[in-house]
C-alpha cells in the first residue's frame, strides 16, 4: 500500500514540475521565465516519463516471476507464479550432463 502512496506523490510532483515550468514560461517575466521555465519544463517531462513507466511496471502489470528455492541445491531462483517444485539452471544442466553420460555408457 505504501508503494501506491509513493507513486502518487511522484506523479503529482512530476506533473507539478511540468505544469509549473509551462506557467513560468507563459508568464513572460523578463529573463527569469526563460531561465527557470526552460530548466523546469524538461525536468518535469523526464520525471513524468520515468514515474509513469515505474507505475505501469509495478502496479498495472505484476511481475511474472517470483523468487523460490531450488529443490535440489536450495539456492534462490525465479519461477512463474504457478510452479512450486523448481530446479535452477545449474542443477538442470548437471542433471542433463549426468543423463548424457549414462546414455553414452549404454
Amino acid at each position: 500500500m505504501a508503494l501506491v502512496y509513493r507513486q502518487t506523490l511522484m506523479v503529482i510532483l512530476s506533473l507539478a514540475l511540468f505544469f509549473g515550468g509551462v506557467v513560468i514560461l507563459v508568464s513572460h517575466i523578463p529573463v527569469w521565465s526563460l531561465f527557470f521555465g526552460l530548466m523546469i519544463t524538461p525536468l518535469g517531462v523526464v520525471l513524468t516519463i520515468f514515474t509513469l513507466d515505474e507505475v505501469a511496471r509495478k502496479l498495472l502489470v505484476p511481475p511474472p516471476f517470483r523468487p523460490v528455492k531450488c529443490s535440489v541445491c536450495g539456492k534462490t531462483t525465479y519461477a512463474k507464479e504457478e510452479k512450486e517444485n523448481v530446479v535452477c539452471g545449474l542443477c538442470r544442466e548437471g542433471e542433463i550432463d549426468e543423463l548424457l553420460r549414462e546414455k553414452a555408457r549404454i
